[in-house]
């Protein structure tokens, strides 16, 4: 019986663990308004998480499941 448990216990652990270090991805792609041209170093914010558009205007955050306010910068 001891050895059941403590395989049960193990394995709830891990899954906690796995369950607990989920996060999402935030991808797209920022472009000047007036002519379609890609935003370069442009600053996005999301919670304490930032990152900077690339040379092609796209970004990437992983986040923390929840809600966010999405802050763009140029």
């Amino acid at each position: 019986m001891n050895k059941i448990t403590a395989t049960l216990t193990v394995l709830l652990l891990f899954a906690a663990i796995l369950l607990s270090a989920q996060t999402a991805t935030l991808t797209g792609v920022l472009t000047d308004e007036s002519n379609g041209s890609p935003l370069i170093n442009a600053t996005v914010q999301a919670g304490d998480e930032g990152t900077i558009t690339d040379f092609n205007g796209q970004y990437e955050l992983q986040l923390a499941p929840g809600d966010y306010e999405i802050v763009f910068s140029f």
